[in-house]
């Protein structure tokens, strides 16, 4: 298949089969999406889908997976939603057993919210199982609508049911179903003639009619007498009688659940006209879904009873987990009898559930969420966490090797390439080839690189299914992964390659290359020297298995347009030391040909001899421009993390030759103006910086470490904690260290000689991300992790938690608190608590008291604004970029704002909104923001980037040195030896100051 269908890219096949074949897929700016390809047999499937892929475009529910894009008139047709992170129901009930209590209600109104806003836009789902919902962060999500064939082409589907007890068609009568899919899991199979339980509940017996099924008897035995809310539910739903007219619908298809294989395509469909004695069905499983049929046929009805077996599978899940007693409790019961009763005009609404729920106060506890942390990752997070704990050395190398697995189309476009581990590691050092097995391994490891062509014999996956589109995988590739977070397949999505090697690697998905930011940037940087760098690899291998002969160097032209990339061209590509000498024999090449016209031409006129030598000296000339330019792209790569390096290197750019590309390297404007990195830092180091700026404690392999950033001294060291340390934080007086372990918190007083002290009060438990802090006025530890929602503070003085579980953030002096909780928030402080409404929807992670405690700094999506603790805004204009950590200067002039890889100053009082500092920073890891801090004296900035950096920021903004070569000799002085043969390994050392 291709790498791209539409505007979008594809990654991991999300379904397992049937009609419409789903895939991960991202758009040019990174965002995920699910994207389904359905088969269309003829135009007018066509069309009955887009008119219920129009109707579903319409719902706007927060309960819904939002259909964003239906593209069906191309081949092949696709449609677009939103993605929702988090395990399937059937999932959580497989894993964690079923629902019960008030967990059931908050599921059965979520569900019930959903349905009553599809069918409030003229939608209905029409295959509603526990695969179509999602348990994500923020709470039960339905996904698939608009996704479902009809069948139909009447315009109001509700007001036409089917007719009981009507005979369904013989199976030459019948309309495929698009939505067909394999069996359900879990041990239930179809009868040996081939029966399947009917949408309403029902067993098809002999003679075609129906008997109920396990789940429609369950919930019929337990509520003979109605309750009232079953009653209330009830009424007013009669609907016109069914057009006799009408066949019943078939009754019988097979399951829709993504995660089986397909029936044994040998198997003769069962003839549902049959007679005859019925052989005794096995357990009937309370969740074999057939599914619904079609939505134009069954309407709205059909979801409330899909909503009714929905609630049935949450609370009992498979046989061997029924056990005795009853799971749903009287008012709950009675409106999953009434969802399941045979006759569909007996049914109540979408709309009258929910109302009936919405009386019940188990319905208003909150949120379901699901049990355990949601670890669905995006393919650039999880490209990103690989890259975080690489080694320094391993990290430089990585562009390396993806650059090399991308090439470029007939049309000029990205695509996925493979290469060889022998082509990766050609004319590397050996340091080089053991990083390069380091990245290779890990990103192999994540499912983010794979052999190509894969294994002849692959492992088993859960569906072994034959493709039924064009969306097909790449032969011998696993290409269905089952919906859930725990899986990473290494399905390929791209055209074969012609045949490799056996060690031949390639990237997975081809979404990578959007989905990934540091990826498409290294792309952007490098795109137009790709062919020329993979036209110069290729040149290097043969030259060299050719035993280096002259006549295989480049030459004129070729050689031209690789010195002009090596020198300008490139950006993060680093040549090889096979490539480097492929380019130096090339052009030693030149040399000698030079000197051996210059030896011959000798005897010639003087003005021959001098047009020779001056031949000689402009090719030298050439050379140093070359390697000007070359000093000057690597000066440039550097800037990020390391200014003071790359200023030194513009200037050694500059001393080699003084063209255009050295003097913008030279004076480029860099607010930065120092740098201190961690020497110990690895990939699982922890560090904190104080708030004054001036101590950067670290943490790595179990040793603690405090570092004075101005001078680099260090000035404290002590074996950490026993348990594995989640977080740290720094007090504000700048003296006392808090490590937060995995059920414990340390304190260490990092001036008194002292080792850590003893453990107290709580830890964080959770995986994933975490961070510490101590409230302004250090009477409060605060911690929380990100993922699993776990937070507390914890009272210094009064040793005991406090805040625990709530959003809280303190003003100065601990005086004041805000307590966020929707409608119900709160100022806290003496002598009692007020209500504060106007935080409803603030971000409270994203919001900072001002000095004077009087006031809040906010980051809102549409801009930052100051409020006063009335909520009444201060500032007539928002402050943008907004998404960012935020922090006072200590006198209340300046606001910081911080992310992941930048850092923004504004100055509240100068009259304008455009900050007076804006600079990228190196990340500081997957949605962690860097930490920033204000010296004592107000004129620097220190911010904490990825990997134990911290860059000193210049706040003061003062004229440009009028000569800018004397000025980074003044200031840096000139790149020492060791310096230039790490940077400028190609040329002698060179004094440049």
């Amino acid at each position: 298949m291709t790498d791209r269908l539409g505007g979008y890219w594809l990654g991991a096949r999300l379904d397992g089969g049937g009609h419409i074949i789903v895939r991960e897929a991202y758009d040019e700016s990174g965002t995920r999406h699910a994207l389904g390809v359905p088969c269309l047999p003829d135009a007018e499937a066509r069309a009955r889908l887009a008119t219920a892929a129009s109707a579903a475009g319409r719902v706007r529910s927060l309960s819904v997976a939002r259909l964003t894009e239906a593209c069906l008139d191309g081949e092949p047709p696709y449609l677009v939603s939103e993605y929702i992170p988090g395990p399937t129901l059937r999932q959580v009930v497989d894993r964690h057993g079923p629902y019960t209590g008030d967990a059931l209600y908050r599921l059965a109104t979520a569900v019930a919210t959903a349905l009553a806003a599809a069918h409030e836009a003229g939608a209905v789902h029409g295959s509603l199982t526990p695969d179509k919902v999602i348990l994500g962060t923020e709470g039960p999500r339905l996904v698939g609508l608009g996704w479902r064939l009809s069948l139909s082409p009447e315009p109001d589907p509700a007001l036409r049911p089917p007719t009981p007890n009507a005979h369904p068609p013989a199976p030459d009568a019948r309309e495929p179903d698009p939505d067909a899919h394999p069996p359900a899991p879990h041990g239930h199979e179809p009868d040996p003639d081939g029966r399947e339980p009917d949408p309403d509940g029902r067993e098809p017996d002999a003679d075609g009619h129906g008997r109920p099924t396990a789940d429609t008897r369950r919930a019929e035995a337990a509520t003979r007498s109605p309750t009232p809310a079953a009653r209330r539910a009830d009424a007013n739903t009669r609907r016109p009688d069914p057009d006799p007219r009408r066949p019943d619908p078939d009754p019988r298809r097979p399951d829709p659940d993504p995660r089986r294989p397909d029936p044994d395509p040998r198997r003769p469909d069962p003839d549902p006209r049959r007679t005859g004695p019925a052989p005794r069905r096995p357990a009937t499983d309370v969740h074999a879904w057939g599914p619904t049929r079609d939505a134009s046929a069954w309407g709205t009805a059909a979801d409330v009873h899909a909503w009714g077996r929905l609630l049935i599978f949450a609370a009992y899940a498979s046989d061997e987990r029924l056990g005795h007693g009853e799971r749903l409790d009287r008012p709950l019961r009675g409106l999953v009898a009434a969802a399941l009763q045979q006759d569909p005009e007996r049914r109540p609404s979408a709309r009258q559930l929910l109302l009936s729920l919405l009386d019940a106060p188990q319905s208003q506890q909150g949120r379901l969420l699901p049990p355990e942390p949601v670890s669905d990752p995006p393919l650039g997070t999880r490209a990103e966490t690989v890259y975080a704990q690489l080694s320094p050395a391993e990290q430089n190398l990585v562009p390396d090797v993806f650059l090399r697995l991308v090439g470029l189309d007939s049309e000029g476009s990205d695509t996925i390439v493979t290469a060889s581990r022998a082509d990766l590691v050609a004319g590397r050092a050996t340091d080089e080839v053991t990083s390069i097995d380091g990245v290779l391994e890990a990103y192999s490891k994540a499912g983010l690189l794979t052999p190509h062509p894969p294994p002849k014999n692959p492992p088993p996956t859960t569906n072994s299914r034959p493709k039924k589109s064009g969306m097909a995988s790449t032969p011998g590739t696993p290409a269905d992964r089952p919906r859930g977070p725990e899986t990473h397949g290494a399905e390929v999505g791209r055209q074969p390659s012609p045949p490799q090697t056996d060690d031949s690697l390639a990237i997975t998905y081809a979404a990578l290359l959007r989905a990934w930011p540091r990826l498409h940037e290294w792309l952007d940087s490098e795109r137009d020297g790709l062919a020329v760098h993979r036209e110069l690899a290729r040149a290097a291998r043969q030259w060299e298995a050719g035993g280096r002969r002259d006549a295989a160097l480049f030459r004129g032209e070729p050689l031209d347009r690789a010195l002009a990339w090596a020198a300008n061209g490139r950006r993060r590509v680093t040549l090889s030391a096979g490539e480097q000498t492929f380019l130096d024999a090339g052009l030693a090449r030149v040399r000698r040909r030079s000197r051996r016209r210059w030896t011959v031409m000798a005897g010639l006129l003087s003005v021959v001899v001098l047009l020779a030598l001056w031949q000689r000296g402009a090719a030298d000339g050439r050379l140093d421009q070359a390697m000007a330019k070359v000093a000057a792209s690597r000066a440039e790569a550097l800037r990020l993390a390391d200014p003071v390096t790359a200023r030194k290197l513009s200037l050694a750019a500059w001393r080699l030759a003084p063209i255009p590309e050295a003097r913008r390297a030279l004076t480029a404007a860099d607010p930065a103006v120092d740098v201190f990195a961690d020497p110990y830092a690895g990939p699982r180091s922890l560090h904190a910086i104080s708030d004054d700026g001036s101590r950067l404690a670290a943490l790595d392999e179990g040793t603690l470490r405090v570092y004075d950033i101005a001078s680099r001294r260090q000035l404290a060291r002590t074996a950490g904690p026993v348990q594995t340390v989640r977080a740290m934080a720094w007090s504000p007086d700048g003296h006392t260290l808090a490590l937060v372990g995995v059920d414990r918190s340390y304190l260490w007083d990092t001036t008194s000689g002292n080792g850590v002290g003893p453990p107290f009060g709580r830890g964080l438990g959770a995986p994933g991300e975490q961070s510490a802090w101590f409230s302004p006025g250090g009477g409060l530890l605060f911690a929380a992790a990100r993922l699993s929602g776990e937070r507390w503070a914890w009272d210094l003085r009064a040793r005991r938690a406090t805040f625990v579980g709530e959003y809280a953030v303190v003003g100065p002096g601990d005086r004041v608190a805000l307590v966020f909780a929707g409608k119900y928030s709160e100022i806290r402080r003496p002598p009692r608590p007020s209500r504060a409404p106007w935080l409803d929807r603030m971000p409270w992670e994203y919001t900072t008291f001002a000095p004077d405690g009087e006031r809040v700094a906010i980051a809102e999506e549409s801009g930052i604004q100051i409020y006063d603790l009335d909520g009444v805004p201060t500032r007539s204009t928002r402050l943008r970029p907004s998404p960012g950590h935020l922090r006072f200067s200590p006198d209340g002039q300046l606001l910081i704002s911080t992310d992941s890889d930048r850092v923004r100053v504004w100055r509240l009082h100068d009259g304008t909104d455009t900050p007076v500092t804006d600079r990228a920073v190196p990340t500081a890891g997957v949605d962690r923001a860097a930490q920033a801090t204000i010296t004592e004296d107000g004129r620097q900035l220190r911010v904490l980037a990825g990997h134990g950096t911290v860059l000193t920021i210049d706040l003061t903004h003062g004229p440009a040195p009028r000569d800018h070569a004397a000025y980074i000799c003044s200031q840096y002085g000139a790149l020492s030896p060791q310096e230039w043969t790490q940077h400028l390994p190609e040329l002698p050392h060179r004094n440049t100051c």
